[in-house]
């Protein structure tokens, strides 16, 4: 049954649970530090395989319900996985997603166009989502519901983590300099919130099931 306190509570153990995780990651002992973060660690391999999870789930959640907004997202949290694998850089001369890629004279014309390709398709994935969203949300008479306050999170949380993203490299080029504890803090957050990312993406497509299938059994 489609109850919107277990949503609500599974959503607070989740938050907290990135929190404390953050703590865990910044305060954590060098042994224990290097074993959760860094390329090829715990986080990010589970941050892959998750995000793996939620396009296996949102595909078949889709043609389940004959759903488009979850044939977006399952192509969107694909692509988030492919990047955790470094897709985006392993293939090309450098990051396809660095604006300099596509002005550089070392980047051959060929990998520019699939570049460009791939940027197209996230644009269109993202603008058809905040689209459904919106819509969405006016339907509801822009009433608050568990499910659009979990979009808004996984939004959120992949825009602070793109943010904290080399934040003191950036934060140098204007002349401010980060304490090593600050940089530490931003790379710890910017790796749990990718990680809770995907679980918050899980949640959303509980909540979706619950409530379809509510829907369904009051027919």
């Amino acid at each position: 049954m489609y109850k919107p306190i277990y949503i609500a509570v599974l959503y607070c153990i989740l938050a907290i649970s990135v929190i404390a995780l953050s703590f865990v990651v910044v305060y954590a002992d060098d042994s224990l530090n290097s074993a959760l973060m860094g390329e090829g660690q715990f986080i990010e391999v589970a941050s892959c395989v998750l995000w793996l999870v939620c396009a296996v789930l949102g595909i078949v959640t889709a043609v389940r319900w004959r759903s488009i907004t979850w044939v977006y997202i399952g192509c969107v949290t694909f692509l988030f996985a492919l990047r955790e694998l470094d897709f985006d850089k392993k293939f090309t001369t450098m990051g396809l997603l660095k604006s300099k890629f596509y002005f550089s004279n070392a980047v051959p014309m060929g990998e520019k166009i699939i570049g460009i390709f791939v940027i197209v398709v996230l644009l269109f994935l993202a603008v058809n989502l905040i689209r459904i969203f919106v819509q969405t949300v006016r339907k509801n008479h822009y009433k608050i519901t568990w499910e659009s306050c979990i979009s808004l999170s996984v939004f959120g949380m992949l825009g602070v983590a793109k943010t904290f993203d080399g934040l003191p490299r950036k934060l140098g080029d204007f002349g401010i300099e980060t304490s090593i504890f600050a940089a530490q803090v931003f790379v710890a957050a910017e790796e749990v919130l990718e990680l809770g990312a995907p679980l918050m993406v899980l949640l959303g497509l509980y909540a979706y099931t619950l409530r379809r299938n509510e829907e369904q059994a009051g027919r």
